[in-house]
């Protein structure tokens, strides 16, 4: 999304999110992260 005005592109995106669901684990269940796994607001 945000077409060619996107801060980042299709393939640091879709890697960054594939890195946070391999990350996953019950201990960091329940978190909101964006694409670098810094924290975001629920």
């Amino acid at each position: 999304m945000g077409g060619p005005k996107a801060p980042q592109g299709v393939e640091e995106s879709v890697n960054g999110n594939l890195a946070r669901i391999d990350e996953q684990n019950l201990e960091l269940s329940g978190r909101l992260v964006d694409y670098k796994s810094e924290g975001l607001p629920w």
